[in-house]
């Protein structure tokens, strides 16, 4: 099915409104200060579409790799919200890469508040979908919002606790001081930053082997992105549990993980998944990078498009 792409910006955070000259349906070059910019997907023949929200995970940009598989849901006539979060890629935001569930999850309730007003969306129809962090931050906003349609999480970050028991110990107390550092900086908007994707024994936040090689792959030619961000996260991490509001969610979910990820239990996926309703449990035999690769890519986004279509369907 043919479809169409357009950029927006929507508004988010505290005092958000969600009213006024751009909370419609616009197409503008630049965004200001509290909004998010994303890449509308949508049928122009189609009066009212199913809708799916995406943002990508920990430190990422909408521009890698989610292009491809919002147009294969695109292509099967599901329209898609794709968008970067607020202090990246193409929003406004003076700290850059600011990485913060809490703010992420925000910005999540706001892309679902200007896509129930946007009047090509079908705003019983909504889904969420979310990829390792942000799979985590879409499972929390769909237990949150009670209206969200059918949910996908990808290698999904549930519990940042199994996460940080995988981290080497031998860093913790210097990050913390830099993370206590940034805390004071971020009074004056202003940021401490460190490395974000390191190799093992590299002074980064994530060095689980073969991520950082995975990141850096996945940027496109020409982006600003910068491998780092604020350290504050250290600080901020430790509080995010998905698993501990699993049992609220109430629409259909389906859960990809990876038997191999280096970074992300098994475990805790599982754990998790026992918490919903209304679940689909798909184990592959992957790391947590491969998803978003061949031949992996293909399968996984086959079965993402049958599952929004079925749960979707009017």
């Amino acid at each position: 099915m043919a479809f169409e792409k357009e950029t927006v910006f929507f508004r988010s955070g505290k005092g958000a409104s969600g009213t006024g000259p751009r909370a419609g349906v616009f197409s503008v070059a630049t965004g200001r200060d509290g909004e998010c910019a994303g890449d509308l997907y949508f049928d122009p023949a189609a009066k009212k579409q199913p809708f799916i929200v995406m943002a990508h995970g920990f430190g990422a940009e909408r521009t890698w790799k989610l292009p491809d598989f919002a147009a294969r849901f695109a292509e099967a006539g599901i329209g898609v919200l794709n968008f970067d979060y607020r202090n990246f890629g193409d929003s406004p935001g003076e700290v850059r890469q600011w990485v913060s569930p809490a703010r992420h999850r925000e910005d999540f309730h706001a892309a679902l508040k200007f896509l129930r007003a946007h009047p090509r969306v079908d705003a019983n129809r909504i889904g969420l979908w979310g990829a390792s962090l942000s799979g985590g931050n879409a499972l929390m906003v769909a237990a949150e919002d009670g209206n969200v349609k059918a949910l996908s999480c990808l290698v999904p970050l549930f519990d940042s606790w199994a996460v940080m028991a995988r981290m080497p110990w031998v860093g913790f107390l210097p990050v913390a001081a830099m993370a206590l550092a940034d805390g004071v900086a971020s009074l004056f908007n202003q940021s401490i930053d460190m490395q974000l994707a390191g190799d093992p024994g590299d002074f980064a936040f994530l060095t689980f082997p073969g991520w950082k090689e995975g990141i850096l792959k996945s940027v496109p030619t020409g982006s600003r992105w910068q491998n780092k961000l604020p350290a504050r996260i250290a600080l901020e991490l430790p509080l995010h549990r998905p698993i501990l509001v699993a049992a609220k969610v109430n629409c259909p979910t389906l859960i990809q993980y990876g038997k191999r990820d280096e970074g992300i239990p098994p475990e805790s996926v599982l754990a998790t998944a026992e918490k919903i309703r209304d679940v689909e449990i798909e184990e592959y035999s992957m790391g947590h990078i491969q998803p978003f690769k061949e031949p992996w890519f293909s399968k996984i986004a086959a079965r993402q498009v049958d599952f929004f279509k079925a749960k979707l369907s009017a």
